[in-house]
């Protein structure tokens, strides 16, 4: 069985973008109290965070963040106050905040609703929300206030002091340091909304959001005929960024009304469904092409179901959301053409559509979104190899396996180019030589240069963008980078004895060797057999290491994502990590070492420290 290396990037899928009038606020802390709905955006969705606060607005600000939020009257016939007689938008509001026992007027019967709010009347009101009375404060107001405010956290990142006035900004981290308090009774108040905390204490960001998300739909036309308001929408596509116009038909898309934003997934797999778990009669997860998918919907479980249209044996294309399969496709109606690279072939068991099991030649397919897919090969007198690049498409609902010729680019890689061919948003990258594939993400070869050779095979999409690339061992990152202690390479096969983390391996060449000597080097295996060796370079002594740079007299490299570190103690190497070296710099003599120059796709794949205290 060939070795495959993959490389899986996790990826939050709800990380919010805002626009730069909200710069002054983190986003995470901006997302909670605007999915909470405590506080709203104007018509162009801008918070106005300098803007002062009154006291009508904060005390709407409190409703909607108390566990009342859904009882305001949608019209009042109460006056609460004198200057706040029924008519008056905050009307509603300002009563339940009376009922309640949150606020109280001034003696004179008002309550100056467009006063703006300060700091000690805006926190005596969190106070009453959080279940503290007048008994629980020690010291005249506002000094006893101001006291209980400070030692339960409620004064976190806010700038308002005594007597000045609030912002929405303070207002902003007012509200969620407030959601994270502890009540009088005991817990965080977020609790008393029926969220719970994360182990830092703080919100469940996750939890909150996705329990004020609708979804999932899938767009079986145009994003225009779904009945969302599309006026100034945020759109994030895959994790990226996006437009409106980039949502395209069978997009699984999610929708925020109170972020005012989408979430929109283009994830589709066409393959065999080949079993259900635990059974098919009510199916949690499936298995398509080779690969297990859970049952996100209700309509996806019942379709793959034995009561469903689709059985064990058909060919079906499914639409993947955030959690799994959310509707099922005929691949006559839908399907995907895949492109991979071959890593095995074998006879497996398929069911027939009477339910009789047939043995079939199959072939497993890398394929470029990083999934491994079983396929099965209907063209009897072809057989692949490893290490071939294919197209699998789908006729009459039948896979079709076609080799792929050569096709090859080149130029310095941008964000959004190779040279001058433009990159599609979420183009699929991989690198692979002699059998071994790795998925790569974009971030991993921007601002190297690709020259002749190094791409073997990209696809482009209708505008002409590539979506589909296939390097050629161009990243070093299928090596595995040892410190070789013992070489023996006396007759015509070669064997290696080196030090990986905290293990000493040996392993052997069958037929070759390759002139490598003891120190710092690298190897490349298949089905255990060392098919290609070297050394690595050194950047020589080390004078700073800041993030994922290193930096020597002469060079600055960045570092690999998995680089080995190793503390040398007399003829041990001991595994360290990154921080203890950057945390003690001046206990240590630090040696990088690197495959090839950044414009190669070179980083720095091994750093041995020595101690000199």
């Amino acid at each position: 069985m060939k070795k495959i290396l993959i490389l899986v990037l996790s990826i939050s899928i709800l990380v919010f973008s805002f626009n730069t009038c909200f710069s002054s606020v983190d986003d995470e802390t901006l997302e909670v109290i605007r999915v909470l709905g405590i506080m709203n955006g104007d018509e162009n969705g801008n918070l106005n965070l300098d803007k002062k606060v009154t006291r009508a607005e904060f005390v709407k600000m409190l409703i909607c963040a108390s566990t009342y939020k859904d009882k305001v009257p949608a019209i009042s016939y109460y006056s609460p106050y004198s200057d706040v007689p029924f008519t008056h938008w905050s009307a509603g509001y300002v009563q339940l905040a009376v009922e309640q026992g949150w606020v109280n007027g001034y003696t004179d019967g008002t309550f100056r609703p467009d006063n703006t709010i300060t700091l000690e009347e805006a926190i005596t009101l969190i106070l009453s929300i959080l279940g503290y009375t007048s008994e629980d404060i020690i010291g005249t107001y506002p000094y006893g206030q101001l006291a209980l405010y400070s030692s339960l956290g409620l004064d976190k990142n806010i700038t308002a002091k005594q007597g000045t006035q609030l912002s929405r900004q303070d207002c902003v981290y007012l509200f969620y340091n407030m959601l994270v308090a502890n009540t009088k009774s005991g817990g965080k108040y977020l609790q008393v909304l029926g969220y719970t905390a994360d182990s830092n204490g703080n919100i469940d960001i996750n939890k909150v959001i996705n329990e004020n998300v609708a979804g999932p739909y899938v767009v079986t036309s145009t994003i225009y005929e779904m009945g969302i308001d599309l006026n100034k929408i945020i759109v994030e596509r895959n994790g990226s960024i996006a437009t409106i116009e980039d949502i395209s038909k069978y997009d699984v898309i999610y929708y925020s009304d109170k972020l005012n934003k989408i979430w929109a997934y283009s994830k589709a797999i066409t393959g065999t469904y080949l079993s259900a778990t635990p059974s098919t009669t009510s199916p949690s997860s499936v298995n398509i092409g080779g690969n297990t998918y859970a049952l996100e919907t209700s309509q996806a479980t019942y379709a793959l179901s034995s009561n469903g249209q689709y059985k064990v044996g058909d060919v079906v294309t499914v639409l993947i959301g955030r959690e799994g399969i959310v509707k099922v496709l005929n691949s006559d109606e839908f399907s995907l053409t895949l492109y991979g690279v071959v890593t095995g072939t074998s006879i497996d068991t398929y069911v027939a559509a009477n339910g009789n099991e047939y043995s079939a030649k199959t072939v497993t397919v890398y394929g470029t979104d990083g999934n491994t897919y079983k396929v099965k090969n209907r063209s009897e007198y072809r057989d692949y190899e490893i290490g071939q690049i294919v197209e699998v498409s789908y006729t009459n609902g039948n896979p079709v396996i076609s080799k792929q010729s050569t096709k090859s680019i080149y130029g310095k890689v941008s964000t959004k180019y190779i040279g001058d061919n433009k990159l599609a948003d979420s183009v699929n990258i991989l690198d692979m030589h002699q059998g071994n594939v790795i998925k790569i993400y974009l971030s991993r070869i921007v601002d190297s240069t690709l020259v002749r050779g190094d791409v073997l095979f990209y696809v482009t999409n209708a505008k002409g963008e590539i979506t589909d690339l296939i390097l050629d061992n161009f990243t070093g990152d299928l090596n595995k980078y040892v410190i070789f202690t013992q070489v023996d390479e006396s007759g015509d096969s070669g064997s290696y004895t080196y030090v990986y983390g905290n293990k000493t391996e040996t392993s052997y060449a069958n037929g070759c060797v390759f002139g490598v000597k003891k120190g710092v080097g690298y190897i490349e295996q298949i089905d255990e057999r060392i098919v290609t060796a070297g050394k690595l370079n050194d950047m020589g002594k080390i004078t700073r290491i800041s993030g994922n740079t290193i930096t020597s007299n002469s060079n600055t490299m960045y570092i690999s994502d998995d680089v080995m570190v190793y503390c040398k103690e007399g003829t041990d190497y001991i595994t360290t990590s990154i921080n203890e070296l950057v945390n003690n710099f001046e206990q240590y003599r630090i040696n990088a070492y690197y495959d090839d120059t950044t414009i190669n796709g070179g980083r720095v794949r091994v750093i041995i420290a020595n101690s000199i205290v």
